[in-house]
């Protein structure tokens, strides 16, 4: 009970993903989705691995983009940041929060900066760059999970958007149910209404590995 608390906390019942692309138009998408009975919240996000580098020390990290203005419809990501606050990366100012033992082990707190790089970079008329941009830290993240803390770092999402060069596309949509133990028959109701190239995948079927041991 305490895994599925934590681990249902950081991510929603179901994500809805685009084979092979990322999903533009996301909001007349996140309309249908709200349309259906079992759905009570929907949100988008950006997903990507990066590196977070402070003055004497790197990370690899995964990006996440989030809107800090819907995300709370689907997971309760707002009770695990310890210190600050999610509405902080709504500011116009480049401000990230930091899994708090990732933070550590960069040696870094709040108000520090760190440097953010994508290997994958943005499409230039030379081919693909790595992109590199600095931010201010503003929160910190402690779900609990060691796996999350020392791996994430959180954006809005137009933050996202920009650093990666995605334009308006996400990388899908995060969706809360009213019963988490249907997920899986929710999640066949969602590919069936919404159709190829688009398909759903349940808490229970990501995180598998985990409940069977």
């Amino acid at each position: 009970q305490d895994l599925k608390t934590k681990i249902l906390g950081m991510n929603a019942h179901i994500i809805v993903l685009k084979n092979g692309a990322n999903v533009t138009r996301y909001e007349e998408l996140a309309h249908r989705l709200k349309e259906m009975d079992d759905v009570v919240g929907v949100s988008p996000f950006i997903y990507s691995q990066v590196m977070v580098r402070n003055q004497d020390y790197v990370s690899g990290a995964v990006l996440r983009g989030i809107d800090p203005k819907s995300i709370g419809e689907v997971t309760y990501l707002g009770s695990s940041i310890t210190r600050g606050s999610l509405d902080s990366l709504d500011s116009p100012e480049n401000h990230i929060i930091l899994g708090k033992e990732l933070a550590l082990n960069l040696g870094i707190s709040i108000g520090d900066s760190v440097k953010v790089i994508s290997p994958i970079g943005r499409r230039t008329p030379m081919g693909r760059q790595p992109t590199m941009e600095t931010y201010q830290v503003t929160g910190l993240l402690e779900s609990g999970m060691y796996e999350y803390d020392s791996t994430f770092v959180f954006l809005s999402l137009a933050k996202a958007q920009a650093f990666l060069g995605l334009g308006d596309a996400v990388t899908g949509l995060e969706v809360r149910i009213k019963d988490i133990y249907q997920s899986h028959v929710v999640a066949s109701k969602i590919s069936r209404k919404i159709g190829f190239p688009y398909w759903a995948k349940d808490w229970k079927r990501m995180n598998r590995n985990l409940f069977s041991a």
